[in-house]
This record gives C-alpha cells, sequence and structure tokens, in this order.
C-alpha cells in the first residue's frame, strides 16, 4: 500500500471501535505505522459516537453491528450533526438490508472482515482520496441491487477495485476485441489475458459465457 497522505500535514487520526477488544488491537496494529495515529477506541456503539463528537477524527473505523448503537446508526448521528468523520465499516455479512441502509448513512468504506488487512488499507486510501471503497463480494452485491452510492454508479465502484491492468482488458474487450488482439495491443500473452479475464470476472461476480463482455460493453463509459 502507498503512504497515505494526510491532507495538508500531520498524521491521519483514526478512531476504532469494535465489541471485540482483539479486533479493536490488531486493527491498531494495522494502522500504525501508515502516517497515522489511533486517537480513541471504543468497544460498544454510543461509546464510539461521544468519542468521534469529542476527537472528530478523520477516519473512524466501526464494526457494522455492536452493542447500544449500530456503525450505521453512528454514521447517521455524524451526518446529523455534521461532523465530517470518515465513516468505515467492519461487516462479515452480506444482507441486502444492511447494504441499504448503510448505502443511506453515508459510510464511505465497506469491508469484510475476512479481508480486513488489505482491503482496510485500500479503504483509508480511498476515504483520504474522496472516493468510496466497497469490498468485491460487497460490491456485487450493491450492483445486484441496482444500488447508487453518492452519484457513483454501481458499475464504476465495482471498476475501480480492478487492477489498472484489468481496466485495460476490460476497456479493450469493450471494443469487442479478442483476447489475442488485447494480448497483441498490451504486449502480453493471450494466455496472460484469459487469466486476465476469469480475475475480472471473479472479481464483478460474473457467471457465463457472454457476462464479461456485455459488461464491458454495457458499461464502457465507466471505463474511459
Amino acid at each position: 500500500m502507498r503512504e497515505v497522505a494526510k491532507l495538508k500535514s500531520g498524521k491521519i487520526d483514526v478512531l476504532i471501535a469494535d465489541d471485540h477488544p482483539i479486533v479493536v488491537e490488531g486493527i491498531k496494529l494495522m494502522v500504525q505505522g501508515y502516517n497515522m495515529q489511533v486517537v480513541a477506541t471504543a468497544n460498544d456503539g454510543r461509546d464510539a459516537l461521544e468519542k468521534i463528537l469529542t476527537h472528530k477524527p478523520d477516519i473512524a473505523i466501526l464494526d457494522l453491528v455492536m452493542p447500544k448503537m449500530s456503525g450505521i446508526e453512528i454514521t447517521r448521528e455524524c451526518r446529523k450533526k455534521k461532523i465530517a468523520t470518515k465513516v468505515i465499516l467492519l461487516t462479515a455479512v452480506l444482507e441486502d438490508e444492511y447494504l441499504d441502509d448503510a448505502v443511506k448513512s453515508g459510510v464511505v468504506g465497506y469491508v469484510l472482515k475476512n479481508n480486513t488487512r488489505e482491503e482496510l488499507r485500500n479503504a483509508i486510501d480511498y476515504a483520504m482520496e474522496g472516493k468510496i471503497y466497497v469490498s468485491p463480494l460487497i460490491g456485487s452485491k450493491l450492483l445486484a441491487n441496482q444500488v447508487m452510492l453518492n452519484g457513483q454508479s454501481k458499475a464504476a465502484l465495482l471498476i475501480e477495485n480492478l487492477s489498472a491492468m484489468e481496466k485495460k482488458v476490460l476497456a479493450l474487450l469493450a471494443m469487442s476485441k479478442t483476447s489475442r488482439e488485447i494480448g497483441k495491443e498490451l504486449c502480453i500473452s493471450t494466455k496472460t489475458v484469459q487469466n486476465h479475464r476469469v480475475r475480472i470476472c471473479q472479481k464483478l461476480d460474473l457467471k457465463g459465457a457472454n457476462a464479461l463482455l456485455s459488461f464491458a460493453v454495457q458499461n464502457k463509459s465507466a471505463l474511459k
């Protein structure tokens, strides 16, 4: 992960809240050393909200489900009180109702707990750049539910989670180029192109012989 730089100067202030202390300690270890400092921790939602109001951290990393208040409820309260803290939710569930509520509350990061280390760092990067980060599996759910996030289309959110090379492959697919033609244009082997296609399908949760081509063509404008 590239080092995250706080706007202007100084370290990024982070608050961590989870009802499992061992999870809090694990996340502290993850974020420290990346130009971030943990200014407060909490083990329930109400305490987390009070500390957010007190410290006004740049980032709040909150468990979706906590005693007293959920991460979504905390986010709503922050928005009501016009607190600028960017909220990243940690979740182990993919239920539609949670996703919909999270979107409406203004959460800027959705990270699955089973991939916390890598995805959390990406989410913080995105948040500080004013973008939204969605774990690929959650993003697939959002796409299926036709959800919009802060004016960004579902497809655009999923495409943001692709690597630079995967985006190039997808853009060329949108032009109806074959794997051989794509390989020649990108100076990679046809087999490498096919491997990229497989990974793209996995990240976008696409299944079927023509699903990837259909997605690429339908979302050509998001690939420019």
